[in-house]
């Protein structure tokens, strides 16, 4: 039986504020009648630049079974949930999505939900990008309830499909749509201040429900605004709205990249060790790339060969500027720069604003 799949679009009001169209799919069971019933929304339609934007993922049982699917343990080494496909494009079709840069794994667990439960779950979009300039935005995010095993039980996550009782996964899309307005230091300043404060009265409705990550929300616009600050930073809130610029700068807009081949090197006989230095450009005009004025701290040290290594790195490329949207990529050998046992860091500073650093070990023999 081929699986037929309703796409409703609803819209709802609240008071002020206009609330994000909801896309709603609904997933038959073997009878055609309805047994899951999954969405996105977004809680509003409006943000300014640097403000968190989360989509709001529901799931709805509606068979008489219960129903189980697997959640968590998917963020660690990445800064977003991998179970969640998220591709966020502006009006004119380009790509402001971000590729994954690592997955460590992670413990995850199971929600079930009995007949008639709902669930739901806060999805931070806006980690899935570095700032995006003002314009508007469509974003297409998935999500499949699969099944797994949990300790040694198997756990169906969707309806029996045959009579051999293999299950399949249900796969919840939908498409939203959002603007972005200029930079409003008091406005992102409001936005921050009220996150999550609406949270304990959203659970009301829900019998199952993952809270909405404030931390992790305030830890990106850290790292996008090169605060430093992290989770772990007692008062993170507050830290995080008094760092922010109180005017615009369009630097914040570069974001730096500095990835590596190897993460250590043997001290006799040291591995090749390559860096890759990349800057791209967020915004939606041609900016200073700032990569001429750079600069390369080892151990804290600044790097005196750094601009000749620049020079021949750049020789046939237009460095000092680079157009909306575009990405400047070089690489260099580090070997000679990290030759003695321990730890080691490296750190790119492009301009006051963007900077990036990774670490290295290099271990003696035998170790």
């Amino acid at each position: 039986m081929k699986r037929i799949i309703l796409a409703l679009v609803i819209t709802a009001a609240m008071t002020g504020v206009t609330q994000a169209k909801v896309d709603l799919v609904t997933l038959p069971s073997r009878d055609t009648q309805e047994s899951l019933t999954g969405s996105f929304r977004l809680e509003k339609e409006v943000y300014c630049v640097g403000e968190p934007i989360f989509a709001v993922f529901e799931v709805v049982n509606n068979q008489e079974e219960t129903f189980s699917f697997d959640v968590g343990g998917d963020y660690r080494g990445t800064l977003y949930h991998h179970r969640f496909s998220v591709v966020i494009k502006n009006k004119a079709g380009r790509d402001f999505t971000n590729p994954p840069r690592g997955h460590l794994g992670g413990i995850g667990t199971f929600v079930t939900l009995k007949p008639g439960e709902k669930y739901r779950q806060y999805v931070l979009l806006s980690s899935r990008a570095h700032i995006l300039p003002p314009g508007d935005y469509v974003v297409e995010i998935g999500r499949t309830l699969s099944s797994g095993l949990f300790g040694n039980r198997v756990v169906k996550a969707s309806r029996t499909l045959d009579n051999d009782s293999k299950t399949a996964a249900a796969t919840i899309r939908g498409k939203l749509h959002f603007t972005v307005k200029p930079y409003d230091f008091k406005k992102l300043k409001k936005a921050l201040a009220a996150l999550g404060r609406e949270d304990r009265k959203a659970r009301e409705s829900v019998k199952r429900f993952s809270i909405r990550p404030v931390n992790w929300a305030l830890s990106d616009v850290s790292r996008k605004f090169e605060m430093g600050l992290s989770s772990a930073t007692e008062n993170l809130r507050a830290e995080v709205i008094r760092h922010l610029p109180k005017k615009w700068d369009d630097r914040y807009y570069l974001e730096a990249h500095l990835d590596y081949n190897r993460n250590w090197l043997t001290e006799s006989e040291p591995e090749e060790y390559t860096l890759t230095f990349t800057i791209l450009n967020n915004s939606n005009k041609r900016l200073e790339s700032g990569v001429l004025g750079s600069r390369v701290y080892v151990d804290g040290e600044e790097l005196k060969e750094w601009k000749n290594i620049l020079r021949r790195a750049l020789k046939d490329k237009k460095a000092k500027c680079i157009a909306a949207g575009a990405a400047m990529k070089f690489s260099h050998r580090f070997n000679t720069y990290v030759k003695e046992k321990g730890k080691h860091e490296i750190v790119w500073q492009v301009n006051d604003i963007a900077s990036k650093k990774v670490a290295l070990t290099v271990r003696g023999d035998g170790q």
